[in-house]
């Protein structure tokens, strides 16, 4: 804007005022606000400074590229890694908020000059149709409402420093470091590059930053755009060429504002750190987007106790965890399902599942690594995924690790605990936090490699060793060796080739099961003649005796029940109104699945009424019969959710015992 379209050509006010008073282009365009009648709300506004004729920034940012295909879930992944990685109590988990609201340009600070500086980076942008294309539709989108996703977390640090000069301190090295960072070795992040994420869900690639760390409040904005062309401050002010990034900040300095931050509803007064993404890209279920990728990423975290996610309304922690798991599709996220099911499984079944502490004198100790640095989880059965997923110490998971176990059918998880073996992969851990590459280390490379070859023998070894044949037993198919020489070449397993020996036979190891013999034929329950409010003398937790008839369903047919254990977890959502939810896996696939409801006392335990039932992770119908609760056909690996009241209020001892068609 310049002083004749502010003021008209006609008042030379404005002329007389620069040039006796030297007022400064900045003091003059408050007094133009001013005289339009618009409330200034801040000292602060936005910023590029002077690329000094140096580089020049394009539209298309390392960084934001980084993020853009999956940006939103990217998002999640990242600023949620940040905010573990400032947890300040650790006997608390952290608690991260998404929450979406609208706002109008006129509730953004500096609003109406964002919308001018796109106008400069559309003139700057010419033969870039990309980026051109970019400008002219956040110009479109800052005159009706604007989508805004404030990420907010607790029990953190808060960004440190922001009243300070320290380039060191951690709200200059989120705020203003490129390619930088300086969190801890057991920290999630190492590269600085994830700080770009919630950039790349903003269609102004514009963010706000507000915190308070102790009895400091701070924001500032950061606009990530290209590089165009502006006028120095002042009348006679000369054009240069800007960086590509620019801050809302309370001087040329690029400094923070030192006061609490509004925009929507939120107003923190705890420690901690918010993020307001404007323009956030669209999403037609973004709450659904947001809370899948926090079940896909930090599952482990959240079972651990380390996390908690609120979405909007909705709160996923440890109690609701197995509730969402139950309700995502069963094949699109097999493996998922397969990774929650041995975590909260890992000290059942030991026929099937192991749990593994490190022993160094077999991995790690000539790498400084002690032993318990890590924990192997691993599961057999049929049909599994092969591999073991990798998860460092904040939780998160990172990438599944094939070709380990031959044709054995199996799944894991390798929990890396230990400082000096998290320290070591986080060393070679790509920007993307999807794979090791010992590569990228530069100083003692052959140290790196070295530790990463040597941890897939020793996860090979110990699924071998667990449930694999003997590795003798193991042949190469005649005329592959080349095949597997190239393969091992490239560095994606590693191959000890053998003779081939006529009229050999391919064996291949079963996963066994563990049976129950203990059969139970259920009652039909309309045979029963009702039921007591009271335990029943005569009632029997496990009366085989007593002569029992099978259940018909509603199609007729006539199934034999039998008990089997199983690993399930009930949870109390409102006690005071008997309101419960049972979680746990399909074990083997069956027909049809009971759930029986008792109460325990001391005369003997006694049946409870269910109401009110709703099933999560299987779409059968389902039968309530008084006590008992009726579904199939369910299959295999199912992660189901029972959600049932009861005609009792208040504590009560009581358990859910499992049955499946024979």
């Amino acid at each position: 804007m310049n002083v004749q379209a502010a003021f008209g050509a006609d008042d030379m006010s404005a002329l007389l005022l620069i040039w006796h008073v030297g007022i400064s282009y900045d003091e003059l365009m408050f007094v133009h606000a001013w005289k339009e009648g618009i409330c200034m709300r801040e000292i602060g506004k936005w910023r590029f400074a002077s690329n000094n004729k140096g580089i020049v920034d394009g539209f298309n940012d390392p960084g934001i590229e980084t993020f853009s295909a999956d940006s939103i879930s990217s998002m999640v992944r990242e600023v949620i890694q940040n905010s573990v990685d400032q947890q300040v109590d650790e006997s608390r988990p952290v608690v991260v908020d998404f929450d979406f609201f609208q706002v109008t340009q006129d509730e953004i600070p500096g609003g109406r000059q964002l919308g001018d500086i796109f106008d400069c980076c559309i003139e700057a942008s010419q033969g870039d149709r990309v980026a051109t294309d970019f400008f002219e539709q956040a110009k479109k989108l800052m005159k009706g409402k604007i989508d805004v996703l404030r990420i907010s977390d607790h029990n953190t640090t808060g960004l440190a420093g922001a009243e300070t000069n320290n380039s060191k301190t951690p709200w200059h090295q989120l705020v203003k470091g490129r390619g930088s960072s300086n969190k801890n070795i057991n920290s999630g992040g190492s590269f600085g590059i994830g700080k770009a994420a919630p950039l790349a869900c903003s269609y102004f690639h514009t963010i706000f930053y507000a915190s308070k760390a102790d009895t400091v409040d701070s924001y500032v904005g950061v606009s990530r755009l290209l590089s165009f062309k502006q006028k120095e401050s002042g009348f006679f002010g000369k054009e240069f060429t800007t960086t590509g990034t620019g801050f809302y900040s309370a001087s040329d300095d690029m400094n923070a504002i030192l006061k609490p931050f509004s925009m929507g509803d939120f107003r923190r007064t705890d420690n901690g750190t918010d993020i307001y993404i404007l323009a956030l890209e669209k999403d037609k279920d973004l709450y659904g987007t947001i809370r899948l990728a926090v079940l896909k990423n930090f599952f482990v975290s959240i079972e651990f106790q380390k996390l908690v996610v609120h979405v909007g309304q909705e709160t996923i922690d440890r109690n609701t965890l197995a509730q969402y798991i139950a309700q995502l599709d069963d094949k699109k996220y097999a493996e998922l399902k397969d990774y929650y099911n041995l975590l909260i499984h890992r000290d059942d079944d030991p026929e099937d599942n192991r749990v593994i502490p490190l022993d160094a004198a077999e991995y790690g100790e000539k790498y400084g690594i002690k032993d318990g640095e890590c924990t192997l989880l691993l599961h057999q059965g049929e049909d599994l995924n092969q591999r073991v997923l990798m998860t460092r110490k904040t939780g998160m998971t990172l990438f599944p690790q094939s070709r380990l176990g031959n044709s054995i059918s199996y799944t894991g998880i390798l929990l890396i605990q230990g400082d000096t073996m998290n320290q070591i992969f986080k060393m070679m851990e790509m920007p993307a936090h999807d794979k090791w590459e010992p590569g990228r280390c530069k100083v003692k490379k052959t140290f790196y490699e070295n530790a990463y070859t040597d941890l897939k023998k020793y996860l090979r070894k110990k699924i071998i060793e667990n449930f694999g044949a003997p590795q003798q037993d193991v042949e190469v198919a005649y005329g592959m060796d080349e095949f597997f020489a190239d393969a091992a070449g490239d560095g994606a397993l590693d191959v000890e080739l053998k003779e081939r020996k006529p009229k050999a036979k391919m064996i291949k190891r079963k996963a066994s099961r563990r049976r129950t013999d203990r059969e139970v034929k259920v009652k039909d329950p309309l045979e029963e003649g009702g039921l007591g409010d009271e335990p029943r003398a005569g009632d029997k937790k496990d009366d085989t005796k007593k002569k029992r008839t099978t259940t018909k369903d509603p199609a007729k047919n006539t199934y034999n029940f039998k008990f089997r254990a199983v690993k399930k977890r009930l949870i109390a959502n409102n006690m005071v109104n008997g309101e419960y939810t049972l979680a746990f896996t399909i074990p083997i696939s069956k027909s049809r699945i009971r759930l029986e409801v008792v109460g325990i006392a001391e005369r003997g335990n006694y049946k409870i009424p269910v109401k009110d039932v709703q099933i999560e992770g299987n779409d059968s119908a389902v039968e309530v019969e008084k006590n008992s609760i009726t579904f199939g056909p369910a299959k295999k690996g199912q992660t189901i959710a029972a959600h049932f009241s009861t005609g009792f209020q208040g504590p009560m001892m009581m358990e859910v015992n499992y049955y499946e068609a024979k």
